[in-house]
């Protein structure tokens, strides 16, 4: 099983960044069952929707195509989700259908990025994904990680640890639900 770990903005410099890392390292750390990857927004240079394609959308497409679960890291800018996100996730509509999603957020203030998590799984039901229930707030994420990058509120691997369960156990399922493509 693939899971993809998606960091949410493409800002130089964001929270976002260091809070997918440890998403992703700690993803990977508590699976041997699934194959987890991470993925960039820096390292692809999506085109808008309408530009012309470029590898890198197909790179992305492939990405997500082969992906059984996704775990989004999505910053709160403004009280939303990035403009960045909202257009990689509008390239690759099919690919989407019928995969669980764990959306994370993160803010600099004490909301943990709820308002972007909420609007981003209004969006995703839209795309046929599932959005699953559980999600992790990462709040102050300006204060969360020590200098060797390691978390220091220990709760959030518990919170992340119980919304894997959900999506693992999702990701299986979908799966094979998939396979059988009933419409």
């Amino acid at each position: 099983m693939n899971t993809l770990v998606i960091c949410g903005t493409n800002r130089p410099g964001a929270h976002t960044h260091k809070v997918a890392n440890w998403v992703y390292k700690t993803a990977k750390k508590g699976s041997n069952k699934h194959q987890i990857i991470f993925i960039d927004f820096h390292k692809f240079k999506l085109p808008w929707l309408g530009e012309p394609a470029t590898n890198s959308v197909k790179t992305w497409s492939r990405a997500v195509e082969k992906a059984d679960a996704l775990i989004i890291v999505t910053p709160e800018y403004n009280h939303g989700y990035p403009g960045y996100l909202k257009n990689a996730l509008d390239l690759v509509y099919k690919e989407l259908n019928y995969k669980p999603i764990l959306v994370c957020g993160v803010s600099a203030g004490l909301g943990g990025g709820m308002r972007a998590v909420e609007q981003l799984r209004l969006i995703l039901i839209e795309f046929r994904a599932v959005p699953i229930r559980e999600a992790v707030y990462f709040r102050t994420a300006g204060e969360l990680f020590d200098r060797n990058g390691e978390i220091k509120d220990k709760t959030y691997e518990k919170a992340l640890d119980q919304a894997l369960k959900e999506l693992f156990f999702l990701a299986a399922s979908l799966k094979l639900a998939r396979q059988k493509k009933p419409f």
